[in-house]
């Protein structure tokens, strides 16, 4: 039976072309990729709404015959020793058609298509006057707006960022030299710069493949390959598997991040995201001193610890809602048990987690050379419990309770409710200038809770825990607590005594208001006014009180000096 040759139909090729380009920059970046093929040294860019013009001083087309097998023919087949860096299949210079007529021009000749109007058929023409190079240029179907063209640049740009070949866009520089970057490190394979962005870009001999999270390698930066990597046709990820120059380069990046431990304690989520998942997996224990020291472990609080304190908890628990945030939080900070936080549960792959697959990871996490001898004897690495947290809740009340002011209140709670009052007044009117959003004034409060440092609800009071009140008398910083507090309760529109989430819209205003000057200056005056009420009740201000009004008084003089 003789064989046939399969036929490709007109439909299909007039669908890849419409179809293989989304945006306009990747089209032109095909036509930068062949510019580097044509061994040009310069490429100039040219675009505005209506259209666009390229020209590059490469070799050029100087036959009829490559004239037709290069530009007229979609697909054709490379010659292996051409000498080109990108071309493999043919096909790129296509994806502006779907834009935009095209008018191509290189050597003595011309070729213009028009898929809207002619199809896949083309005009060919001869004996133009000779131009340098390869120029190519457009009037789009469908006009560009102003902010497509800057997008356009900006990805192109993105895109390009570190081709060899000088590419000017509108009269601007669009890439960088790599000779002139900062690297972390070389190899004969690839530039490598290591930073703490969420990605790592990996660009092939300059032009952009893709992106890997950095929690994949423990690092964010730059990969720039010296040598061709092995990529996909639509050339937006590394064929892993078959490219070998990609496998050393994975290599070298896996051995400097290893480094990092040596060089620094402080991590980003993403570093430490990937150096659990190190531990997780067994490529690295806790029995190494450098991995030991790494601050991986984060409570509910926030605070992170070495993460070789995972063989000294005995009794770890975690809440799945935010209604139990300040309930955990408080039955930690009382040291009733360790409370994980909850991106400490995501960074362990633990999506809904139970007390068994929280276990399950601490172990792995505890897990060092003696572990196989020690299962031997029913042991297991990690010694502690994994309870859940409804085991805590009987701990607590959930109430909150306003204490009377003339009848529950001692006399400093008395003055340090005044100053409060007397200052916090002022809170809305902030809030208002920096937000936009206004709030009505709040009436504030003492009152007790086992759950909650400060509440609301949310119109027309917000009281403040009685304990919490104390640190007040630590001087500046306690007061200042009190201020953050009293921002936080008043960013809050609806109660949240029964428990709360925040939206990042809520630590937006939150961020706003505290980080404005005038909030420091409102923190000052209710320590004055402190102060003052305890004086005037005859009851004596602490030393770290006189400090901080010493110290304030003092940086107002030698500003008045200056002046």
């Amino acid at each position: 039976m003789a064989k046939r040759k399969i036929e490709v139909g007109s439909q299909l090729i007039y669908h890849t072309i419409v179809s293989q380009a989304g945006s306009f920059d990747k089209a032109l970046l095909e036509f930068v990729m062949n510019s580097v093929d044509a061994h040009a040294t310069e490429m100039t860019i040219e675009m505005d709404r209506h259209g666009f013009r390229v020209e590059d001083n490469g070799k050029g087309i100087q036959r009829i015959h490559d004239v037709e097998t290069c530009l007229g023919t979609l697909g054709f087949d490379h010659d292996a020793d051409a000498g080109r860096t990108f071309g493999r299949f043919g096909a790129g210079r296509a994806q502006a058609w779907a834009f935009a007529p095209t008018c191509m021009r290189t050597g003595t000749y011309q070729m213009d298509v028009d898929i809207k109007q002619w199809g896949l058929e083309y005009e060919l023409l001869e004996d133009r006057d000779p131009v340098d190079g390869f120029q190519v240029s457009g009037s789009f179907y469908d006009p560009m707006t102003l902010a497509d063209v800057e997008r356009t640049e900006r990805s192109l740009a993105d895109m390009a960022l570190y081709v060899s070949l000088p590419i000017t866009f509108n009269g601007r520089r669009l890439n960088r030299p790599p000779e002139d970057q900062k690297w972390t490190l070389e190899t004969d394979d690839a530039c490598i710069r290591l930073d703490h962005s969420s990605t790592l870009d990996v660009y092939n001999l300059g032009v952009l493949v893709c992106r890997y999270n950095s929690r994949d390698f423990g690092s964010g930066g730059v990969v720039l390959s010296k040598r061709a990597l092995d990529v996909n046709l639509a050339r937006n990820a590394v064929l892993e598997s078959k490219c070998e120059v990609w496998k050393r380069i994975k290599k070298a990046l896996n051995e400097a991040v290893g480094l990092k431990p040596k060089k620094a304690i402080r991590l980003n989520d993403f570093e430490r995201e990937y150096f659990l998942s190190q531990i997780l997996s067994g490529e690295r224990t806790i029995d190494d001193p450098e991995i030991a020291k790494l601050r991986l472990l984060q409570d509910i609080t926030g605070k992170r610890h070495r993460i070789d304190r995972v063989t000294k908890l005995n009794d770890i628990t975690f809440i799945t809602s935010h209604e139990d945030e300040r309930m955990a939080v408080r039955a930690h900070e009382r040291g009733d048990v360790f409370v994980l936080s909850q991106s400490m549960l995501s960074m362990l792959g633990l999506r809904s987690p139970s007390c068994d697959t929280v276990c399950e990871a601490f172990n792995a996490l505890c897990r060092t050379e003696h572990t196989d001898h020690m299962k031997a004897f029913g042991m297991e690495p990690f010694r502690g419990k994994v309870n859940p947290f409804d085991d805590y809740r009987a701990l607590f009340e959930s109430g909150h309770d306003l204490l009377d002011r003339k009848k529950d209140l001692t006399k400093i709670e008395r003055c340090a409710l005044k100053a409060i009052e007397r200052h916090a007044r002022f809170l809305p009117a902030l809030f208002s200038m920096v937000t936009g959003e206004s709030r009505e004034k709040r009436d504030i409060h003492v009152g007790v809770s086992q759950t909650a440092e400060a509440w609301t609800d949310g119109r027309t009071y917000i009281a403040i825990e009685r304990e919490f009140l104390k640190g007040m008398r630590r001087g500046f910083g306690g007061v200042l607590k009190i201020a953050h507090l009293l921002a936080h309760e008043y960013v809050h529109d609806t109660s949240d005594s029964t428990g709360h989430g925040h939206s990042p819209e809520f630590f937006e205003q939150y961020h706003e208001i505290t980080q404005n000057p005038r909030f420091g200056g409102i923190a000052q005056d209710i320590l004055a006014a402190y102060h003052s009420e305890l004086k005037r009740a005859g009851l004596k201000p602490t030393k770290a009180m006189n400090d901080a009004l010493e110290f304030d008084q003092s940086c107002i003089e030698r500003s008045h000096e200056a002046a």
